[in-house]
Order: C-alpha cells, then structure tokens, then sequence
C-alpha cells in the first residue's frame, strides 16, 4: 500500500472522528450546569466563644458541612485564623478562643468558604461569605 493511501485513509478518520469529538464535548456541557447560591454568615460572642450560622436563602443545603475560619482582625497585617470548623446540618458553628492580652480591644469576623454540591447535572455553587466585624463580648 503507498504512501498516500495512508495518508488518505488518516484523513477520512480524522475526518469521522472530529465532529464525535466534538459531540461528546458538549453533550457533556449541556449534561451539566452550575447554579450559583448566595450565602450569609452571621456572627455573635458569649464570651470567649464565638457562633453563628451560615444560610442560604435560595438553597438550603449551602448551610451543612460548610468550612468557617474565625478571624482575627489585625491592624497593619494580615488577619490571623483563630479557629476553623464545620457546620452542621442547620447551618451552626461554634468556635471558642482562649483568652490573652487584650483580647477584649480585637475584633473578629467569621469567613465561610464557597463550596460546590451536587453530582452529573445541576451542581449548586454555594457562594463565600464574611460575617459583620464584631468585638467580645458585642
């Protein structure tokens, strides 16, 4: 067999396989979509223990398992974690810190990570939030 019936014969498959290449790529496309979810978290202290609730008004199930970081605010730096946690099934966390000097003049805000939910068809994006700035015992 010569040289350009090889050719000719990778052409004709190239040529097949291109637009199913391109079918499967964006059945998968159309398979599955995301819905972005706004979040809301909320913050209050007792004192040295921080809690709250992450919700969502338009997908309930943006509030479990959700990663929360409470912050230290930080003046002319970076803001220092100072705890993470998980919320549970309604949306609650808690987060208590232990006491040092002049905890009672810093303030503090919980960060919930943006998180994504759901298998092949719609995936729902959970959207990050921030809480209020809050000091102890406010």
């Amino acid at each position: 067999m010569g040289r350009s019936v090889q050719v000719r014969r990778i052409a004709r498959g190239i040529a097949v396989l291109a637009p199913l290449a391109l079918l499967a790529t964006a059945g998968s496309a159309i398979a599955s979509r995301e819905i972005e979810t706004p979040s809301k978290i909320s913050i209050k202290t007792t004192e040295l223990r921080f809690h709250g609730r992450v919700t969502s008004p338009t997908y309930p199930s943006c509030r479990e398992d959700r990663r929360v970081v409470l912050y230290k605010a930080v003046h002319g730096g970076p803001d220092e974690p100072m705890g993470r946690v998980t919320t549970n099934r309604r949306g609650a966390w808690s987060v208590t810190v232990s006491g040092f000097a002049g905890i009672s003049l810093t303030s503090f805000y919980a960060k919930a990570r943006r998180s994504s939910q759901g298998a092949a068809g719609t995936i729902y994006v959970c959207d990050a939030a921030r809480s209020k700035t809050i000091k102890l015992g406010s």
